[in-house]
């Protein structure tokens, strides 16, 4: 079996289709064949029967009526009251004597028995005795005898000869009977046989083809499932499993061969992922050292748990000294320790120092090196030395010693991480030298700071003169006037009273002109208000002030009210001469030197970064020699601190002995000649001296420095260049191991020189690559040979790469990096080459050399196609899924079009509370099977990325609404409680999708219910952003039911994804309902996150975006004072309820108040009734704790209370129930109201029990009235229906008769074509898109190419909605699309979008759907609006008939009927009279009556005074009875004239009244149609006097009423 199933597994998938259909074919031929052979025998059977027996039973029946007869006309001929009569009787008794013998003759073949053959012989023994004696008696007649004849006829002889005549054709016909029945019985039973062996032949076929069909999807998901889980291997990040299935030759071996590629890729990517991982790790740890110690062991700790290490040390290298450091170690021995130094070439580590060569020891002696540890000690595997280079500089070596050899991914990552170790070396060098550099720098800056406070003591010293000179007045004035900076004095009240030239012309006053005014005109407007209290407080204080100085830039305001930057001076002056305090102020424009400081300062900057940039060492001398300041560079090369240099001699410090340790005199020193003689110099055979005492090899050059003409000093500049005299060898080396890199890498190096740029040199390495000759000088054609081969080989890579070098020349790209195909002139071959170059310009910036690299790339070009043709496959994939989604939408959308509008039609018709409930779950649970589909249409589209969103206006209560009617009723069933919690400061009207918000909200509402089993469900909204015109909007869903874990969470929102298989298992769901509710929010602008805790329930988030209205259409139910004050109590178990009703009361502007259980509320009743605060409203929970809502509502009705608060009784658990449990307690409740409840539904509730804000309409009226004009628009309309479903057929036909729409139906799109070539009197075509003969799209386009038809509005009517299926129809030529399902109202809607009836038409009568009656068959009636009235019936103008007379006939009375109410024992008797009229006189479009009785209502609600409720009753009257008399007409045109019925058989009453008793049996509405009819039939009589009481029970829908009265009918 298991070499079957894999040699099924191999073939490929058209071989395996096609053994199914075979095998499929061959059981339904055999089906086919049995059912042909049963067919066959049963007719031969019947055939017999109806030859043998029945025409045997039909002959001796003849046989014996006509027997029966001769005796019936004997007696008739002897009883004849004369001859005339007796020869009339004898003629009829020759003819039926006759007739005898043929009936014999005619059964005598068909006797088959050997008994029926005695009883015949017999029977004919029998009837020649008694025909004998029947010819005695005629020939007596003959003779005139007939009282002869009489005693013939009475004689025994006959009579016995005639009783056995008939005893034998009786036992003829019995037996004939019984073998007839028992011949049919023979057939029954064959066909059973039948029967049964065609259904045990059908179920075996059946099984075979399951069978057949799991073995074959077996083949097909198993090979798939295990390559599912390999690439789930992959993707998890085991890129080593193996992929299965290769060498099958089939679809399944090609995608598997495809994932090997990807593999492939994928192994190659992870390693360089890797590689780079680790080398950013290891990079962030090492740029965290601070010093080289913590840079080894960072190195080491970080590198040895990727390379297995087991022992590891780093030296530094010691230029100076020529030797290298241990500088840190890991897992080290006893035996090293930091101060081990190993000269260049000593061992292998100074070796590989010396070389700059990598040193690899596999397999070392087992005695070289143990790697130890607590549980035991071995011998490495590998030992690696390794050496750190930055350009050829040597910084360090590293020794590694290993317990797994080196592999290829290891040896990458220390290629990677070696650099980056250099690097960090040397910035580690560079921070120290930089840190000595700063310490001399601070050390200087606080030389200045003290000079600087030196000079301010100093200025304080000369503030204090100033003021004593400016003792005496004569003195200050002088000063003043003189002052080369402005001078003003201001007196104790802050005026001018004194100011120089200097100042009128600083601030471009006229002289004299600022005298007299207040100083706070010089100030600039911003800080005029304070500096009064500043000024005041300074000539309290006294002393000396300045301001403008240390940074602060203080500015004065000009007369033009320009300002600009001063100093001010500050003094308060003596009182002189009786005067008062006066403050002196010297004021300086400092305009022009702030601008020369911030350039000096900017100046500073520059050179201080400079300076710090420079990696030579720059030093200032004085003309003494000795240092004044460093650069960082400086003490970083010589090992000092900045502080330690400045301020020593020079050549004492640093300069002090020759190379060779010979004694440097000073006055040969050239760096002090230069501070002596001003003559610049240029050395580069002298050493310099480190803090530590080694020397190092530098040029420096010197440089006098001059001020005002006199030689003030000199400056150094200096460069190691130790470096420089290995530069050869350097070279030598760089060059070679270069030559070693490129080799590695499969790399060949080439140059350009562009004082010769026709050609390019380049190695033989590269020539191989490129398969070129070998040339001695390497020198190849740039054009001829280079450029020719790329555009031989491809030329659109050739342009690119000529584009890239041409713009690296012009400056345009930074590099040259090209990737072109070459085609190699040595075989012929191509190949693809990657080619980087770098430019090197001289000083003026033209290109001088192009250094540059190939790689061979041509395999990994190989594999980037391999994997570009794996992923063209998988688009087919995708691709041929989306078709099969496609295909299998439609075919399901069919069916569940029938489905969904069947069931909305139903509800169109009169149902009973039970079918109604059943047939609205139907329809529900259709839109939900709907809802799956499109879920997965959507995932389609988003994986596509087809997925957009409307941008469209829409109410967000709306949403809410919809969202409760479809959530509600899974929580409903659960027992949970549903709740929505909205803050007030949320818009409603917004801009956007609200399907896909509506989307998104029930699925996570769903998702809420299906893992909640207690508790509650919580829906919120609010706003966290507003602005321009649009609002971002936070929703959440939390619930209480099982949680999840934080690994759940994370995998939430993954395709097919759910908390766990098990949860799946239990709860069932595709998966898909989070990834593209993800999908939409981020289509909203929005995010999506979920909070969760294992056993504590869920919280799901998402924000999203909308647009606001400008002008929303406003939604008033109530006037901005009917609700203030009114005062609530809300009563409820569960926390989360009475916080959302409470908070959704306050913000109507009701007092509110909240109890938590029946007892506390009861309680708090009694207590505001006591405090003379009723409660004007209850909002009572039905199932609570203790006591219930209706037991609490009844006791609350029970109490003598002055004033019983309206009651709405607020339940989770339906409905129905809680209204059956009030009646059963004899509780009345008037308002019910189903959680959720949303603050639209609540405010019509508290308007209903109220009895306020009737003048607004209700959203649910809203929607009706939009309905309703659409088809009313579409009125008279003449439509061509093209499809080709019956179902479909008869839905659309029904719901469009109904809107008084005439439909020609049309079953093909040829069809289609036919009618409108013969008939043009169309408003608008209604086109399916999959039809035999003719398809919608063909069709349409067909319908195009008319010039009649170019303006004929044609409609996409088609159960097509994968993604651009609405852009398929819109190309063909039509305008719009309607999607099956079919949503009425979006159809209406769509229809009246683009169909305009042209009623003025003469539109032929063709075959269309009986429509219903009109408004236009009325007469105009006063006080009504026929159109919404009819809207309300759906145009059934029978129906509104009806309605219409039962409001003249219950309604007619009204007066009497309301004073009656008020003289009741009920003291609501009378508002719910007029609460009556109001909402029938709704219901028939009598506004004005409507709010009539509104208010009647309202005022009888409120106990208004009596004369308050005869003003309304009078105004309502006025309205009610002309509306009344125009009723009547309607009563004369409905029913004609009553007549006398004629008299109805009794057979048809006794049916007709059964139909009408088993209709009401069955509360069936049809019941009131059936006695319409019957009641007309029976017009004038006594019947419909006894029917009328019936007739009322029915109009009442009391059906049970109306059965007991037409039983008590029927029984009398």
């Amino acid at each position: 079996m298991s070499f079957l199933m894999t040699a099924l597994e191999r073939r490929p998938l058209a071989q395996k289709f096609a053994l199914a259909f075979v095998a499929l074919l061959l059981i339904a031929a055999g089906l086919a064949i049995e059912g042909l052979l049963s067919q066959r025998s049963l007719s031969r059977d019947l055939h017999a029967l109806y030859e043998k027996e029945l025409l045997g039973i039909s002959s001796a029946r003849e046989a014996q009526v006509n027997y029966i007869l001769i005796g019936r006309h004997l007696r008739q001929a002897v009883l004849a009251p004369d001859a005339s009569a007796r020869q009339e009787a004898l003629a009829l008794l020759a003819q039926t004597r006759s007739a005898v013998p043929q009936a014999i003759a005619e059964l005598r073949p068909r006797i088959l028995v050997e008994e029926d053959h005695r009883t015949l012989a017999e029977f004919e023994a029998a009837f020649t005795v008694y025909i004998r004696d029947v010819d005695k008696a005629v020939t007596l007649l003959q003779l005139d005898k007939p009282g002869d004849a009489r005693a013939i006829v009475t004689s025994a002889e006959l009579q016995n000869a005639g009783l056995a005549t008939n005893a034998a054709l009786n036992e003829v016909v019995n037996t004939k009977e019984s073998r007839a029945k028992a011949t049919v019985s023979a057939a029954v039973e064959h066909a059973e046989q039948s029967e049964v062996l065609s259904l045990l032949l059908l179920l075996a076929g059946i099984a075979t083809v399951i069978a057949l069909t799991l073995v074959v999807a077996r083949s097909i998901l198993r090979p798939t499932e295990r390559i599912r889980t390999a690439v789930e291997q992959l993707a998890a990040g085991q890129l080593a499993h193996v992929v299965p299935h290769t060498d099958y030759p089939n679809e399944t071996g090609d995608l598997a061969r495809a994932i090997t590629v990807l593999q492939a890729g994928a192994q190659t990517m992870e390693m360089q992922r890797w590689i780079k991982m680790h080398q950013a790790t290891l990079a962030s740890q090492l740029q965290a050292a601070d010093s080289f110690s913590d840079l080894a062991s960072c190195f080491l700790s970080g590198i040895a748990p990727l390379l297995t290490l087991g022992h590891g040390a780093v030296y530094i290298h010691e230029e100076e000294q020529r030797r290298i450091r241990l500088l840190g170690s890991y897992a080290g021995s006893d035996q090293q320790h930091l101060d081990q130094y190993f000269n260049l070439g000593q061992g292998l580590v100074g070796q590989s120092a010396l070389e700059r060569q990598r040193i690899i020891l596999s397999q070392p002696p087992a005695d070289y090196l143990r790697i130890r540890s607590s549980l035991g000690e071995g011998a490495p595997r590998s030992i690696a030395i390794l050496p750190v280079l930055r350009g050829e500089r040597l910084l360090a070596v590293i020794e590694l010693a290993t317990i797994d050899n080196f592999g290829h991914r290891e040896q990458a990552l220390l290629d990677e991480v070696l650099p980056t170790l250099a690097m960090n070396i040397e910035i580690l060098e560079r921070q120290a030298k930089a840190r000595a550099l700063l310490e001399e720098t601070q050390r200087q800056a606080s030389k200045m700071e003290r000079q600087a406070n030196q000079l301010e003591a100093q200025t304080v010293e000369l503030e204090a003169q100033q003021a004593a000179l400016q003792a005496t007045e004569v003195w200050y004035r002088g000063i003043i006037e003189s002052a080369p900076d402005g001078m003003l004095v201001i007196d104790m009240h802050g005026k001018l009273v004194m100011a120089n030239s200097q100042i009128d012309a600083m601030f471009g006053y006229a002289p004299g002109e600022l005298i007299g005014q207040p100083i706070e005109v010089l100030v600039p407007h911003a800080i005029r208000g304070a500096h009064v209290a500043l000024r005041d407080g300074f000539i309290g204080e006294g002393g000396t002030r300045r301001m403008g100085m240390s940074g602060h830039d203080l500015r004065g305001t000009r007369k033009d009210g320009s300002e600009f930057s001063v100093e001010v001076g500050l003094a308060r002056l003596p009182a002189l001469g009786g005067q008062q305090h006066c403050v002196c102020a010297s004021v300086r424009d400092v305009t022009e030197r702030k601008v020369a400081a911030d350039r000096l300062a900017a100046l500073e900057e520059r050179s201080r970064l400079i300076l710090a940039s420079v990696n030579d060492g720059i030093i200032g001398l004085d003309a003494d020699g000795m240092m004044t300041f460093a650069n960082p560079a400086a003490p970083a090369m010589l090992g000092f601190e900045a502080d330690e240099m400045v301020g020593k001699s020079l050549h004492a410090l640093i300069h002090h002995h020759y190379a060779d340790g010979r004694e440097f005199p000073r006055d040969e020193c050239s760096m002090y000649l230069t501070s002596i003689d001003g003559q610049a110099r240029t050395v580069d055979n002298e050493v310099l001296w480190r803090k530590d005492g080694s020397a190092f090899p530098v040029e420096y050059s010197t440089t006098p420095i001059h001020k005002d003409d006199a030689l003030v000093g000199s400056v150094v500049v200096f460069r190691d260049i130790t470096e420089r005299k290995d530069a050869a060898e350097r070279l030598t080396r760089a060059n070679f191991l270069s030559d070693i890199a490129l080799e590695l890498t499969g790399c060949g190096y080439w140059q350009v020189d562009y004082q010769d740029p026709g050609y390019y040199l380049q190695s033989e390495r590269a020539a191989r690559i490129l398969g070129e000759p070998l040339k001695p000088d390497g020198r190849y054609h740039l054009q001829d040979e280079w450029f020719a081969r790329l555009e031989e080989a491809d030329a659109e890579s050739a342009a690119l790469a000529a584009e890239r070098y041409q713009g690296a020349i012009e400056g345009r790209y930074e590099f040259y990096d090209a990737t072109y195909a070459y085609k190699r002139p040595i075989d012929g071959r191509i190949v693809w080459i990657h080619a980087n170059g770098k430019l090197i310009r001289d000083a003026s910036g033209n290109a001088r050399y192009m250094y540059g690299a190939y790689q061979d790339i041509t395999e990994r070009k190989a594999a980037e196609m391999a994997i570009r043709q794996a992923k063209e496959i998988a688009e087919e994939a995708t691709k041929a899924k989306s078709d099969f989604l496609a295909n299998m939408s439609h075919e399901i959308r069919t069916p569940m079009n029938a489905i969904i509008g069947m069931s909305h039609l139903a509800l169109q018709t009169a149902l009973d509370k039970k079918q109604r409930n059943y047939i609205e779950k139907v329809h529900r649970s259709g839109e939900n099977l709907l809802g799956i589909i499109n879920d997965i249409l959507d995932f389609s589209k988003i994986e596509a990325g087809k997925m957009s969103m409307e941008s469209i206006e829409f109410r967000l209560e709306d949403v809410m609404d919809n969202l409760a009617n479809l959530v509600g009723m899974k929580t409903e069933d659960k027992g949970l409680e549903l709740l929505f919690s909205a803050a007030a400061d949320v818009p409603t009207a917004l801009i956007g999708d609200p399907l896909r918000l509506g989307q998104v909200l029930i699925n996570l509402g769903n998702n809420a219910a299906k893992f909640t089993s207690t508790g509650e469900v919580v829906i919120g909204v609010e706003r966290i952003a507003e602005e321009a015109g649009e609002v971002a909007l936070h929703f959440w869903v939390r619930d209480t039911g099982i949680g999840m874990t934080p690994e759940q969470c994370a995998k939430m929102f993954q395709s097919f994804s759910q908390a766990d298989a098990s949860t799946t298992r239990k709860y069932g769901g595709t998966g898909l309902g989070l990834v593209i509710s993800k999908n939409l929010v981020e289509l909203m602008q929005g995010q999506i996150w979920v909070e969760s805790e294992v056993g504590q329930g869920s919280t799901f988030h998402f924000n999203a975006r909308f647009g606001l209205q400008a002008e929303p259409m406003p939604r008033r139910m109530f006037r901005a004072d009917e609700l203030f004050g009114l005062r609530v109590l809300v009563v409820d178990d569960n926390a989360s309820a009475r916080e959302i009703l409470s908070t959704m009361a306050d913000s109507f502007g009701l007092e509110v108040d909240a109890a938590w259980d029946g007892a506390q509320a009861l309680h708090m009743i009694m207590a505001a009734e006591k405090q003379e605060l009723p409660y004007d409203l209850v909002l009572m929970d039905w199932k609570m704790p203790g006591m219930d809502g209706v037991e609490t509502i009844h006791r609350l009705q029970n109490e003598q209370l002055s004033r019983t608060p309206a009651v709405i009784m607020v339940t989770a658990y339906g409905r129905e129930d809680a209204l059956s449990s009030a009646e059963n307690r004899g509780v009345a409740l008037k308002t019910v109201l189903t959680k959720p409840v949303t603050s639209s539904t609540l405010l019509e509730a508290i308007g209903d029990a109220l009895g306020k804000g009737f003048i607004a309409e209700t959203r649910a009226n809203e929607k009706t009235e939009n309905h309703d004009e659409a088809i009313a628009r579409l009125k008279g309309a003449r439509v061509l229906l093209v499809e080709d479903n019956d179902m479909n057929q008869e839905l659309a036909m029904e719901l469009l008769s109904q809107a008084g729409i005439t439909v020609v139906l049309a079953n093909n799109g040829q069809e289609a074509l036919d009618i409108l070539a013969n008939d043009q009197g169309f408003d608008g075509v209604l086109m399916d898109c999959q039809m035999p003969v003719m398809d919608g799209y063909t069709a349409t386009r067909e319908i195009r190419r008319q010039p009649a038809h170019q303006t004929l509005p044609i409609i996409a009517m088609t159960a097509n909605a994968m993604a651009g299926d609405k852009e398929k129809v819109i190309e063909a030529g039509m305008w719009d699309h309607i999607a099956k399902p079919l949503n009425v109202g979006e159809m209406f809607a769509t229809l009246a979008k683009w169909i305009k009836p042209n009623v003025s038409a003469d539109h032929p009568a063709t075959h269309t759907a009986t429509s219903s009656q009109t408004d236009d068959e009325l007469p105009a009636l006063p006080g009504i609006n026929i159109q919404a009235g009819m809207a309300t019936t759906m145009n059934n103008a029978k129906l509104y008939r009806r309605m219409l007379s039962k409001f003249r006939d219950s309604q007619g009375r009204f007066a009497e009927l309301f004073a009656a109410a008020q003289l009741d024992a009920d003291p609501q008797a009378a508002t719910r009279a007029a609460h009556t009229l109001r909402g029938t006189a709704g219901n028939i479009g009598a506004k004005a009556v409507e709010a009539a009785a509104a208010e009647l209502e309202r005022a009888c609600n409120d106990q208004a005074p009596a004369e308050k409720i005869g003003e309304l009753l009078e105004h309502l009257l006025a309205e009610l009875t002309p509306l009344i008399e125009g009723l009547h007409s309607v009563g004369a045109t409905d029913k004609p004239p009553v007549v006398q019925g004629e008299a109805m058989p009794a057979a048809e009453l006794k049916t007709r009244l059964s139909q009408l008793q088993k209709l009401l049996e069955d509360s069936d509405a049809q019941a009131s149609e059936l006695l319409d009819r019957l009641m007309e039939k029976a017009k004038g009589s006594a019947l419909e006097q006894s029917l009328r009481p019936v007739a009322i029970a029915i109009e009442s829908y009391d059906f049970d009423a109306a059965l007991e009265r037409l039983t008590a009918i029927v029984w009398a």
